[in-house]
């Protein structure tokens, strides 16, 4: 199956693209092992941006999971099988093999090194009350014809990132957001 999809920049450019053509990992591996141990998650962050607005880069892929017991474990199992690495301080870092269940849980962002890449998994987000509701507001997104992932809405992205400390925030995003929410009206 085709994953091309037409994004806001590729109208303006009047082509469609493949997106995972220019990514400089294969994260396609990562929403495999998600989508195989049944994790419930978000694409957030720059890799949803590059995928559905604009092209920008990005190093790492960034997700939101359900914070439910259950949740947390099927995610520890898909990152076990993507070979990831972490530890709460440079004597604990090691593979997530190694680590006893329950290790994904006690802060709400945890930076990761894989095989793949580097994916940082948040179990909260500034300005989104609920990962349930979020989800309901997410579209659908086919990698491949194997893995179909949800993408956090332009208005969550919004309000995350209003959210932030505005040393933090990304105003080129912030405007862009605001005027893709503005023509969709």
């Amino acid at each position: 199956m085709d994953n091309r999809i037409e994004s806001s920049w590729s109208k303006d450019l009047r082509m469609s693209y493949n997106p995972m053509e220019f990514l400089p990992f294969d994260y396609r591996r990562v929403f495999l092992a998600m989508n195989r141990n049944a994790v419930s998650f978000l694409l957030i962050g720059g890799l949803n941006y590059f995928l559905v607005h604009k092209p920008v880069t990005t190093q790492d892929i960034d997700l939101y999971i359900d914070d439910s017991t259950e949740n947390r474990h099927a995610c520890e199992l898909a990152l076990n099988d993507i070979g990831a690495e972490w530890g709460r301080r440079d004597e604990d870092w090691g593979p997530v093999n190694a680590k006893n269940r329950g290790w994904l849980s006690g802060q709400s962002v945890f930076c990761l090194l894989t095989q793949f890449g580097p994916v940082d998994i948040f179990l909260s987000l500034p300005g989104i009350p609920s990962f349930s509701e979020a989800k309901l507001r997410s579209t659908t997104f086919d990698v491949d014809g194997e893995s179909r992932i949800h993408l956090m809405s332009a208005r969550d992205l919004l309000e995350c990132q209003l959210a932030l400390p505005e040393v933090y925030r990304k105003p080129e995003r912030i405007q862009h957001l605001r005027e893709v929410l503005k023509n969709a009206q």
